[in-house]
């Protein structure tokens, strides 16, 4: 399926914040139901060239913008972390390992943490009694784990937890508090920490030093391993964007992704070779058990796939190639953001559907955050912020199922408005079964379709499935509407001459043949009890006698109650007793009687 450019693609990009026209953004991070936003005077990375950096914290639901204390560090600002449990807390990394600690309006260095290259942070839920602590887990780009319990004005715990072997710049931590299966009180923790090509599961006692500390006793820790970039390519920074995201929306309550929400029950993994995805399940694990399967890897679209959907834009086709920097899940889409766009592949298939592009103003992009509390999601460049809409995303699901052969999920995803859809959906199932040889569930699934009755009938025959072409015939009287006289008149005729043909095969059988006949003889009469109505009278009466079928023939002028009929044949069959009985019920039915 080409990927769709379209205006009704099924991701936009839409301004939403732009700096002033003397500074550009650098870093941005979205906390509960807030942007947190760095800027610096264009030209200027940042401290070290001796522009001081500014950060706003932007309330999404009023678009008012509050600029924050920094405290004042002499090195670029290098990754942003903001709390995603509340609209509070937000960390800064530098470059020189310097972390600054924002909490409301205040700012902090983190003294222990000197020296510590912060690439990623894992916020863990905040504790009701102390409103003003947040326990994190940072990630350095050596591969080190540390634990941190930040309050307004000091750090109360430090300490390091685990160390990665071999060494490699963390990308993504995230933490996930689970209850055990069938024992509510055993509360336990899910820890997922991510680098360029590898991935680690963490999975044990709600305590951070206890979980690692099982960790740390394993002489071999497990992991699931990708490939590194492919050769002459550089992989991004890993502090620069989103390397890890996660699907909340099953058992949300309100629609929110905040402190409150379930645990995610599917997660994706920015790798250096394509984006790693995984469902996720809590709750029977063990301590060092897996939470993930399902997973597999959806590489990144050719170069070639990127160019050709690109368009016309603000940015070259080459813009999109390499590397990609950030992705998000969606409920249906991968989204993967390059400098020149974000790229939606399916999350059924991995196909490429569509590329959105920035309006020149924002420049090349940078990075993709989602905000938790509702789940919006935002791409920043140095021009600003673009707010990333979703449109109408099931529409291509459709088909994929249906490449897929999952027939029914492609017909529940269907367009209501869009009949064709559903009929090519029926008439692939269709093929389907008729290609494995279930003739019968072939016939049902054509009746549902659209395709002319002669059209499948010719199918049916040519293959010697009389039988299967009944079904269909039945299936599709069953459906029609009884104003469609003629049509239903036509079908029930064929039906006869069906009948007709299968009592001739049976003729003269013995033994178990025998029963057969007898059991399609009383098919054909509850046919004809049922459709007698539909039936033409001189054309069934014209079938029967060319097929000497006269128990059957006696059976249909009954239920006709044409009583003429019923005395002439048995005076042709030289039944006196019952001609006599029919000519007393004729008199009768006219209003005669009297002794014979």
């Amino acid at each position: 399926m080409p990927a769709d450019s379209s205006a009704a693609a099924i991701v936009a990009l839409d301004p939403a914040w732009r700096p002033a026209a003397t500074e550009s953004l650098r870093l941005a991070a979205a906390g509960d139901g807030v942007l947190y936003l760095l800027t610096s005077p264009s030209g200027g990375g940042g401290s070290s060239s001796g522009s001081a950096p500014s950060l706003r914290r932007l309330t999404l639901a009023t678009g008012e913008a509050e600029v924050l204390e920094l405290s004042r560090v002499s090195a670029t600002p290098a990754g942003l972390f903001a709390d995603p449990h509340s609209s509070t807390s937000v960390l800064i990394a530098h470059a020189n390992g310097d972390t600054v600690y924002v909490h409301r309006s205040r700012s902090r260095v983190l003294g222990k943490a000197r020296g510590l290259l912060i690439t990623a942070v894992a916020w863990l839920r905040p504790d009701p009694s102390r409103s003003d602590t947040r326990e994190v887990l940072l990630g350095s780009s050596s591969g080190a784990i540390f634990e941190a319990a930040l309050e307004p004005t000091r750090t109360s715990r430090y300490r390091q937890l685990f160390t990665l072997s071999p060494p490699a710049p963390l990308c993504g931590l995230a933490a996930e508090p689970f209850v055990s299966q069938g024992a509510p009180d055993d509360k336990r923790l899910f820890v997922l920490a991510a680098t360029p090509t590898r991935y680690y599961e963490f999975v044990g006692p709600a305590s951070l030093e206890a979980l690692f500390a099982s960790y740390r006793e394993l002489s071999h820790l497990g992991h699931v391993e990708v490939e590194g970039p492919p050769p002459g390519t550089a992989w991004p920074p890993p502090h620069k964007g989103c390397s890890l995201d996660f699907d909340r929306r099953r058992g949300q309550e309100g629609g929110g992704r905040g402190s409150g929400a379930s645990p995610p029950s599917a997660f994706a993994w920015l790798s250096a070779r394509g984006v790693y995805c995984g469902s996720l399940l809590f709750g029977a694990q063990a301590p060092r058990d897996s939470c993930v399967y399902d997973s597999e890897m959806r590489p990144y679209p050719p170069a070639a796939d990127l160019a050709q959907s690109s368009g016309a834009g603000s940015a070259s086709p080459a813009a999109l190639r390499w590397p990609p920097l950030s992705l998000a899940l969606t409920e249906l889409h991968l989204l993967v953001l390059y400098g020149g766009g974000v790229a939606a592949l399916s999350r059924l298939s991995g196909e490429l559907m569509c590329v959105a592009r920035p309006p020149a103003a924002c420049g090349p992009l940078l990075g993709l955050v989602r905000e938790p509390a509702q789940g919006g999601l935002w791409a920043w460049g140095e021009g600003g912020t673009l707010r990333v809409s979703v449109n109408r995303e099931e529409r291509h699901m459709w088909r994929l199922h249906l490449e897929a052969r999952d027939f029914e999920t492609a017909l529940a995803c269907c367009s209501p408005g869009a009949p064709s859809q559903r009929d090519l959906v029926l008439a692939q199932h269709a093929e389907h079964e008729l290609s494995r040889g279930a003739y019968t569930l072939a016939a049902r699934q054509f009746a549902k379709t659209g395709k002319s009755v002669e059209e499948v009938a010719l199918r049916f025959l040519s293959l010697g499935q009389k039988g299967a072409l009944q079904t269909y015939l039945f299936c599709k009287l069953d459906a029609m509407d009884e104003r469609h006289a003629m049509q239903g008149t036509l079908l029930c005729t064929w039906l006869t001459s069906l009948f007709l043909e299968r009592l001739e095969g049976a003729r003269g059988l013995e033994g178990s043949g025998r029963g057969e006949a007898e059991a399609a003889a009383a098919e054909f009469r509850a046919f004809l009890s049922e459709r007698h109505r539909r039936l033409s009278r001189p054309t069934t009466y014209a079938l029967l006698e060319a097929a000497g079928r006269h128990a059957e023939l006696a059976h249909y002028a009954q239920l006709c109650g044409d009583h003429e009929r019923l005395l002439l044949l048995h005076l042709e069959r030289r039944q006196p007793a019952a001609a006599i009985a029919q000519l007393r019920s004729l008199l009768e039915a006219a209003g005669g009687g009297g002794e014979w």
